[in-house]
């Protein structure tokens, strides 16, 4: 017996229309009280700890940091020059209450990934160990090329030689110059 085809024309189509459904959210007692349906995303407050100070204060935001070209040239053009056994350090009083890092890791230093890493590791050591620098000043980190790549601890006593050296010089007294007796 053959099959009969069927049709999807209008005729086959009922023309009874359902009556409106209820609201498809869950209403009663398993409804989510959080925030209304609709209403965009609450702002939602930081933790904070005690005495008010939010958590995460040891960060390393933007402020921190030397992001332009002038700012790079302007601490290479006038900042003194320590030479550690690891890093070059350059650095430069900036007249703020903020310390900044810049990092020049040159394409030599390896690969992307080395380069990266490298990085991680300066802003690692300058992020915990910033409190020790003078308050305003800024820094530009460089690897020396010539030495073998290193770990954190490598890097870390590099920059603990380089703040000894900075405020053993700023604590040193300086000679005057002027009305001195002979």
């Amino acid at each position: 017996m053959p099959r009969r085809k069927r049709s999807l024309s209008e005729k086959d189509i009922s023309a009874s229309q359902h009556e409106a459904e209820a609201d498809p959210r869950i209403s009663g007692p398993d409804e989510n009280k959080r925030r209304a349906f609709g209403d965009k995303k609450q702002a939602r407050k930081r933790p904070e700890k005690a005495g008010g100070l939010r958590l995460g204060g040891n960060r390393f935001g933007k402020e921190s940091r030397l992001r332009k070209k002038r700012e790079f040239d302007g601490v290479f053009a006038k900042g003194g020059r320590y030479r550690g056994e690891k890093l070059l350090f350059v650095f430069n009083p900036n007249g703020s209450e903020i310390s900044r890092l810049g990092l020049a890791v040159s394409r030599k230093a390896g690969k992307a990934v080395e380069r990266n890493r490298i990085k991680r590791l300066l802003r690692e050591v300058f992020r915990l160990n910033r409190d020790r620098l003078e308050k305003g000043m800024d820094l530009i980190m460089s690897p020396l090329l010539k030495v073998r790549p290193a770990g954190y601890h490598e890097y870390e006593a590099d920059f603990s030689r380089f703040v000894e050296r900075i405020t053993a010089k700023s604590r040193a007294p300086q000679k005057r110059e002027g009305n001195t007796p002979e």
